[in-house]
């Protein structure tokens, strides 16, 4: 890379610039960085009680429960609705809590002091995704978590869509079914599939590790209120490892690396070079057609394996 861009380039700036070229890449959706098994949405939480430690410009927001052992399930990173005495309810943005006390987020502060009658809940309808979304993968002992990208599709089934009822249209069996009191129900397109498509609006995430992929439910459709018991499912794809130092291995396969991804460098850089090929971003579109094409592939138990009967 020295050699052929700038001899002042450090470690430190290739490194960087090939972390901005592999984000790009893997900005497309594939199967290296989608999330299989569909991640499960913890929705929903508890009611905690406020205690008296919570005073104006804290950056910590303290409960008399032990979330981390009493409920595990709560994500890790949200927004908490907070009830004072009056009733007024305060929306403020969480990074990450401990047992009994939840970290408010960069530059978000108590704006008063609150007793310990207020009460606190986790948004169930303003999801952040990476803090709400866990692998599926039974029995997983790590609880894992992503740093989340895109969310493409949220669902369930009719025996997780709390107030789901079915009901005919005109259309027959392929009409659209859901919560007959809300404005945007949530939809099921056959009666014979149990999967049900949850109204929900998406915010994809504007750079890695920012936490700002967001999934946003309509208001008149509750979310599970026992996350255990009762889940939602994600299609979502990650952002890939961030090269933060040169420990960190490349998301991108070892057969495009001398390729695709070293054309997407070259692309935004200065290609010094006699009889260069000085149109890089050419072949960086080449092997980028090329690495979709393949990354389509491999086994996917998402994915039928037969045709299904047209009658």
């Amino acid at each position: 890379m020295g050699e052929r861009l700038n001899a002042d380039l450090t470690r430190e700036n290739i490194l960087d610039m090939i972390n901005k070229a592999q984000n790009e890449i893997m900005s497309n959706d594939n199967r290296l960085v989608q999330i299989i098994p569909d991640p499960v949405v913890h929705t929903g939480s508890e009611v905690f009680n406020s205690d008296a430690t919570n005073v104006l410009g804290n950056d910590t927001f303290s409960v008399a429960q032990d979330v981390t052992a009493d409920f595990p399930d709560t994500p890790t990173k949200g927004f908490l609705l907070v009830t004072d005495l009056a009733g007024v309810v305060t929306k403020l943005q969480y990074q990450d809590y401990t047992a009994n006390s939840f970290q408010l987020a960069d530059g978000v502060l108590l704006a008063q002091n609150y007793a310990s009658t207020a009460t606190a809940q986790v948004d169930q309808f303003d999801i952040i995704a990476s803090g709400a979304l866990f692998t599926s993968i039974r029995n997983d002992p790590t609880r894992k978590q992503f740093d989340i990208r895109r969310v493409s599709r949220v669902y369930a089934f009719t025996n997780g869509v709390p107030g789901f009822n079915f009901y005919n249209s005109f259309f027959g069996v392929f009409g659209t079914s859901g919560q007959s009191s809300s404005r945007r129900p949530d939809e099921q397109s056959n009666i014979n599939n149990p999967e049900i498509k949850i109204s929900c609006d998406t915010e994809e995430s504007l750079e890695a590790l920012s936490d700002d992929a967001k999934i946003v439910i309509w208001q008149d459709n509750a979310p599970p209120t026992n996350p255990a018991n009762s889940l939602y499912i994600a299609r979502a794809y990650r952002w890939p490892d961030q090269l933060t130092n040169e420990q960190v291995p490349l998301t991108v396969p070892a057969r495009f690396q001398t390729t695709l991804l070293k054309f997407a460098i070259f692309k935004d850089e200065e290609y010094r070079e006699w009889g260069a090929n000085d149109k890089p971003e050419l072949l960086y579109e080449k092997y980028l057609e090329e690495f979709l094409s393949w990354a389509e592939g491999g086994a996917q138990t998402t994915k039928r394996t037969y045709t299904s009967p047209r009658f």
